[in-house]
């Protein structure tokens, strides 16, 4: 069985859209992937609510000071609507099996991100072993490396973890302690907007534009691809052996728009 997940990089989406449209991108899809921050804010967590499927909160992209601090208080709250939570580093396991241990919560499931940087089935092995319901697979190899990468996790022994292949949408290429937003020394000029997504970007040699979100806990940036993955529902679901889920990194509501007109592509033809 081949599912599908959504990532959204930007939680203001869930707001700024007509819940119908939402509704329509998200028609048939397994699971959604949201930052941690979605929700304990009472407007995006109404929409949030509404989503019929599994909702992941994502941890802190760099997960240390304030950012951290905010993750911690804020976790019996969060556990409350969410059903898991993706970690983007081995270091998140063990933070997070802390948190799980110290408030009691025994329900909720674990996913990996692309950043654990599984490569080969030995790496999958191992977050397997860790109980992970899911891992997303590096995105660096071809398409073809990569399915089959997902096809060797649907065999591992006393295997019960999904693996996930990115189809589209931008990823991170940089994480940064240093604010690329602006030189002002002032710490927490809150330049970068709440939820970090005020439309900065960074423009290399050849005009390519780097979108950068801010981190505004710690002033910190990631810097998104340039360019999308771009990697066909029908090659993937052709060369696929087992049960995998494609998984769709969604910025703006263009990248909304265009998972809609997909979903509506794909009804059809059924």
């Amino acid at each position: 069985m081949v599912l599908k997940s959504v990532y959204f990089y930007n939680p203001d989406i869930l707001t700024s859209v007509k819940y119908e449209k939402l509704k329509a991108a998200l028609d048939g899809i397994f699971r959604v992937y949201l930052p941690y921050q979605s929700f304990t804010d009472r407007e995006a967590l109404s929409a949030i609510k509404e989503i019929e499927c599994e909702k992941a909160a994502v941890l802190p992209y760099i997960n240390k000071g304030n950012a951290r601090n905010h993750f911690e208080k804020n976790f019996n709250t969060v556990c409350k609507t969410a059903d898991g939570f993706m970690i983007q580093n081995i270091g998140d396991l063990a933070f997070l099996s802390g948190l799980f241990q110290a408030h009691g919560v025994s329900d909720k499931f674990v996913y990996g991100d692309y950043s654990l940087n599984v490569f080969n089935s030995e790496s999958a092995a191992y977050w397997n072993a860790s109980g992970l319901k899911s891992v997303t697979v590096s995105p660096e190899p071809e398409a073809s490396e990569q399915i089959k990468l997902a096809n060797s996790v649907c065999k591992l022994q006393n295997g019960t973890m999904l693996p996930e292949i990115i189809c589209g949408g931008k990823i991170i290429v940089m994480r940064s302690e240093h604010c690329f937003i602006t030189d002002n020394p002032k710490y927490h000029c809150v330049r970068c907007g709440k939820n970090g997504m005020t439309g900065y970007s960074l423009t290399d040699n050849a005009e390519n534009k780097f979108p950068v979100i801010g981190l505004p806990h710690d002033c910190q940036n990631i810097v998104l691809s340039a360019k999308n993955i771009e990697i066909a529902e029908e090659y993937a679901k052709k060369h696929l052996l087992g049960n995998c889920i494609l998984r769709y990194n969604v910025l703006n509501e263009k990248d909304l728009l265009n998972l809609r007109i997909s979903n509506r592509k794909e009804r059809q033809e059924n």
